[in-house]
């Protein structure tokens, strides 16, 4: 909105008067607010306005409240709320006042995280899986807690998680024991920019079917369109493991300071087979070396990914190889695009 004010002139050369034109527009909000960071107990928010302001920030949760005043600032701004709640709702209201003292008003909803990552260790879960994930996350530095089918059955993934990792195992009892609702619940968090990790049963599990044994079993979550062919047994005879060579894709940026080839833990997973052409936006990320069939698999699925593998570069073992580095690049690759605006 604009008006215009009567200047008197009193110069003796000039008995007009001068108009003069104030603008009385409140400052726009460009971007009103956007989580660039969301940790357990900790918030980075940050918005543009058109014009320099000052920012009124509060925040309210369960059962903490707060405000921040900021003064004097650019158009970019950016506010780290601090001593926030685990896994908690917060109602965030910012108020951008200009010099002339209009003002604009955006409220949003944000949550703090539980952990980086949900790590699944429930029904059909194999405890050496779990303990390697665990130790990884640590040395590379995400957070992660346990759930279990029953909290996937109840309780939503997003957006209190990044990641969620199901390992390996046995598949047959993921579908038996994880719901209609826990299977929406992991197809959303996904879809919704989130990261899925699938190690061996993990990765059948995710898979449109399984053929284990020269059976056929359909599977729910249908993230990759084919087939998830097990077990090996020119490699390892179920239940028998064994380490072997996979040629990893050095083109692909996340792998492209490793090495060609690395050993992994083989026990009981698939090579994984498209129906049709492989989706083109799917990325082989290794191979075994001796049939060359895909081992693992990078694919976008709605505004997330998913990562499956028939070994285990999750499993660090003493005197044997040591497949963390293909399995942190993996991670940090993804961890870096997991969509963490909310709508």
């Amino acid at each position: 909105m604009l008006f215009f004010a009567i200047q008197s002139c009193d110069d003796e050369t000039s008995n007009s008067n001068e108009e003069v034109e104030v603008d009385t527009t409140a400052p726009v909000l460009t971007i009103p607010i956007h989580a660039v960071n969301r940790t357990q107990n900790q918030m980075t928010l940050s918005w543009m306005t058109d014009e320099w302001s000052t920012a009124i920030l509060t925040w309210e949760g369960y059962s903490l409240s707060d405000s921040l005043l900021l003064n004097d600032l650019d158009t970019n701004f950016t506010a780290i709320l601090t001593n926030l709640e685990l896994g908690s709702e917060y109602i965030i209201t910012l108020t951008v006042i200009n010099e002339l003292e209009l003002e604009s008003t955006v409220t949003d909803t944000f949550y703090t995280l539980i952990a980086d990552f949900a790590l699944y260790d429930g029904t059909g879960a194999w405890p050496e899986g779990v303990l390697n994930e665990k130790n990884l996350l640590d040395e590379i530095g995400y957070s992660w807690t346990i759930v279990t089918e029953d909290d996937i059955n109840a309780v939503s993934l997003y957006p209190y998680y990044k990641s969620l990792w199901m390992p390996g195992g046995w598949a047959g009892d993921y579908k038996n024991v994880i719901s209609s609702y826990g299977e929406e619940n992991i197809d959303n968090f996904i879809r919704k920019g989130n990261f899925y990790i699938g190690s061996c049963a993990g990765g059948y599990y995710a898979s449109d079917s399984t053929i284990w044994e020269d059976v056929h079993y359909d599977n729910p979550l249908d993230f990759f369109n084919g087939y998830a062919i097990g077990p090996l047994n020119e490699l390892a005879i179920w239940p028998s493991y064994i380490y072997t060579t996979v040629n990893l894709n050095n083109e692909f940026e996340a792998l492209e300071t490793l090495p060609d080839s690395i050993e992994m833990l083989y026990y009981g997973g698939a090579y994984y087979q498209s129906v049709g052409s492989l989706n083109e936006n799917a990325i082989v990320m290794a191979q075994y070396s001796h049939n060359n069939e895909v081992m693992a698999l990078l694919e976008p699925i709605g505004k997330g990914y998913y990562f499956i593998s028939g070994c285990h570069p999750e499993v660090r073992r003493v005197s044997k190889p040591d497949a963390w580095p293909f399995m942190s690049a993996v991670i940090d690759w993804a961890m870096e695009r997991v969509r963490i605006e909310l709508p």
